[in-house]
């Protein structure tokens, strides 16, 4: 799934033993260069550790993780 929050963009990979990515916009470019493309994503250009400002791995409490992160860009669940 790709996510965008507006300040930062989530990639989510919900395969068994994956993580969420999380990009801020201005490096998103550099993921995805068109979101609306007809062309597929390939997972090696959308997980990019060296761009993303963090990654939670799917183990016991990434919830709560990917929770804190994304309040330090404003967004909490309503």
């Amino acid at each position: 799934f790709l996510l965008d929050f507006d300040s930062v963009v989530v990639i989510e990979f919900s395969q068994k033993n994956n993580a969420c990515y999380i990009y801020e916009k201005r490096a998103l470019d550099r993921v995805v260069s068109d979101f609306w493309a007809a062309q597929p994503f390939t997972i090696p250009r959308l997980k990019q550790k060296s761009l993303c400002v963090e990654s939670v791995s799917h183990i016991a409490g990434w919830q709560q993780k990917m929770a804190g992160i994304l309040a330090r860009y404003g967004i909490r669940p309503v």
